[in-house]
């Protein structure tokens, strides 16, 4: 298990890559197939971009990488929290760690 230090750096990197992604969503307003039933466009791209940072670290350690639907499943627990970009960068920062599957 990884040491709060470590989550939180780890945290810290996914909160700078959603609040990059974020900065297009203006952009993804179409509607696609998501996990519950149709999502905006920019759920799904984020959800990946996310995926991409997850699996980057997994990777590195030697972990099986992880698929978009757990991270999508992540932000759909997230949605809705006034916190949602923390929950959804310390959530996925879990998982890139081994420590959500």
């Amino acid at each position: 298990m990884a040491s709060i230090k470590v989550r939180l750096a780890v945290r810290d990197v996914f909160l700078a890559r959603l609040a990059e992604v974020g900065k297009h969503r203006d952009e993804r307003w179409d509607e696609v197939p998501g996990l519950y039933g149709p999502e905006p466009g920019w759920v799904i791209y984020e959800a990946e971009q996310m995926l991409a940072l997850v699996n980057e670290i997994r990777s590195g350690d030697g972990l099986p990488l992880a698929t978009l639907e757990q991270v999508l499943r992540i932000e759909r627990s997230a949605s809705g929290h006034s916190d949602y970009p923390d929950k959804y960068a310390l959530r996925c920062a879990f998982l890139a760690l081994g420590e959500e599957d």
